[in-house]
């Protein structure tokens, strides 16, 4: 069975980022002509294009975080996998994918700019700063938890420490040879994605001193505030890019277990449209699987930094809507 779902997951989302997503492209009229905001306005700071490849990975780093992951499992738990599953293909698809494709064409076509500042213009300079302040106290609380979780797997586990501050380094290390134009984005890859699984090794045999919860807290925000102002070409770009490939390996050995792992799945196909945990299955399953299948967080990255690096506004589909589609892949996996 596991076979069957991973396989025929993977061709649904496959001709649906060829099918729908070439629908997608040719109803918002992407055209290649038209300067995109990463050349119009190009600082080298936030407005920098990148290759697709490159803003690819970008994208489905900052999208595919423990949302995906959790959220199918607390839903087959509380609903079945059927309907789960059946939600994460129509979601990711028809929803997420469109959801996260519209929002960067729609920053695309207006300069850049966020999807606040978008909606001021669209519908209203009152209705715009208020979904701002919806936007700054939802992103505060997203930083307050997983500060909180960082910090505290900081503190109790040193040797994720080491290997978060090797990434980092190595990250840093791709960009700026990838910005001297010396070396080709594939030859770099081939180095430097090993050296992003060395820094198991580097965590494993040189865990970092024992610090404390507080001090790892001050650390990450000093972090935070230099990925914030620094050129996104300097961390940005290379992180997520590297990160990206880490999740690539994850879920290509994630396949070939499933594939030949003799395992069914453990959960009923249908719990009933009620959980006495949860409530009812609409709408929440909706609700518990967001990330996977559709969820507005991905609009800020989309408007934020997504569309301020897109060289061409035909990369758009590839970026957004097939980012979408595989972390689709990645709830599947999930459940």
């Amino acid at each position: 069975m596991l076979p069957f779902i991973l396989l025929s997951s993977a061709l649904v989302f496959f001709f649906a980022y060829r099918i729908y997503g070439s629908f997608l492209s040719k109803r918002c009229g992407l055209d290649d002509s038209i300067k995109t905001p990463a050349l119009a306005k190009e600082d080298g700071v936030d407005y920098s294009p990148a290759p697709a490849s490159v803003l690819f990975g970008h994208h489905f780093s900052s999208i595919a975080g423990a949302g995906p992951i959790v959220g199918p499992i607390l839903a087959a738990t509380y609903f079945g996998w059927g309907p789960t599953w059946v939600w994460i293909l129509i979601g990711a698809i028809f929803v997420g994918g469109v959801h996260d494709f519209g929002s960067t064409f729609m920053s695309l076509r207006h300069g850049g700019r966020s999807i606040a500042e978008v909606m001021k213009g669209l519908v209203g300079t009152r209705a715009g700063k208020l979904f701002l302040i919806f936007v700054l106290l939802a992103l505060v609380y997203v930083i307050i938890v997983f500060l909180d979780l960082t910090a505290t797997t900081f503190a109790k586990q040193p040797a994720v420490a080491s290997a978060s501050g090797w990434f980092i380094l190595v990250a840093v290390i791709f960009g700026f040879l990838l910005r001297s134009d010396r070396f080709s984005l594939r030859n770099l890859a081939v180095v430097f994605f090993p050296l992003t699984f060395l820094g198991l090794v580097v965590g494993h045999y040189f865990p970092v001193p024992l610090l404390s919860k507080e001090v790892w807290v001050s650390g990450i925000l000093l972090y935070c505030f230099c990925a914030a102002v620094l050129p996104v070409g300097v961390l940005l770009q290379p992180r997520d890019f590297l990160s990206a490939g880490f999740l690539y390996a994850i879920l290509a050995l994630g396949a070939v277990g499933m594939l030949i792992a003799v395992e069914s799945l453990q959960l009923p196909v249908f719990l009933g449209w009620e959980s006495e945990k949860l409530g009812m299955l609409v709408p929440f399953l909706f609700i518990t699987v967001a990330c996977g299948a559709c969820s507005g967080f991905h609009s800020i990255v989309a408007s934020g930094t997504t569309s301020k690096q897109i060289s061409r506004e035909s990369d758009a589909r590839r970026v957004t809507y097939g980012s979408m589609l595989l972390e689709g892949v990645l709830a599947v996996f999930a459940l």
